[in-house]
């Protein structure tokens, strides 16, 4: 795949860990915490609400920053932008150890073989396309890989599914995966899940992008603001699953 050209205006660097604030990387910071500011003022609305309606309400929130950042992958390449970006930004989205015992998001965030079934028409899932061409026959359910005009999943169909959200980030298949979503037909079972609960318990989001909770230092930033927000969400939804406040 073609890399994205992400040469902008150096703000600041953090170079133990080798990573660049800019203005994008500020600017998509600003924007999540603000909206993670909207997330946690629903804790304190004047009516009481039970759990099942606060819950609700957060994966409301959820799918609407998958639907944002997923909106970029989808018209990147019908737009002349070429690809757009890696539909699966968790992987390298988290730089250096993130707890006093030295462990990064690979120790603490381990995968896991576990069949889960997603339905497409949820939304809740990240590809990026990048082929024109491609992107158009699987669109027209027409060509290679093609038997019938609804959407059946590939042999070679990967990716991942990332807890506490239920995203389901694609590795390959992109352009299949794509026209699942669009036309929101079929079922997809993903076999790998990945459970991000200790690494939100460390983290938190700040001013220039993800920090440690323990010392406040950077370890992950991001462009598209809805990615990092998802972070945010992901702590609040770990909180209620246990049954505190955020």
């Amino acid at each position: 795949m073609t890399e994205r050209d992400t040469s902008q205006t150096l703000v600041h660097a953090v170079s133990s860990v080798g990573l660049e604030v800019n203005e994008d990387t500020q600017r998509a910071a600003a924007t999540a915490r603000q909206f993670l500011t909207f997330a946690k003022s629903l804790a304190d609305h004047s009516s009481p609400v039970g759990p099942q309606q606060a819950m609700q309400a957060l994966n409301a929130l959820v799918a609407l920053c998958v639907r944002q950042y997923q909106a970029e992958l989808l018209t990147a390449p019908l737009s002349g932008r070429g690809h757009a970006a890696d539909s699966d930004p968790f992987a390298s989205l988290f730089h250096g150890p993130l707890d006093a015992e030295g462990r990064n998001f690979f120790a603490l965030a381990p995968w896991r073989e576990e069949p889960t079934t997603l339905q497409l028409k949820d939304g809740l899932i990240w590809a990026s396309p990048w082929e024109p061409e491609r992107y158009r026959r699987a669109l027209l359910r027409s060509g290679p890989g093609w038997r019938q005009p609804t959407w059946k999943q590939h042999n070679d169909q990967t990716g991942v599914v990332y807890l506490p959200w239920g995203l389901y980030c694609v590795e390959n298949g992109n352009h299949s995966a794509a026209s699942g979503i669009l036309q929101g037909d079929g079922v997809l079972v993903a076999h790998d899940v990945c459970d991000l609960t200790p690494v939100l318990q460390r983290v938190e989001l700040g001013e220039q992008g993800i920090v440690r909770e323990d010392t406040g230092a950077l370890v992950g930033t991001h462009e598209a603001w809805s990615v990092l927000a998802l972070i945010g969400l992901g702590k609040l939804l770990v909180a209620h699953q246990a049954g505190g406040r955020p």
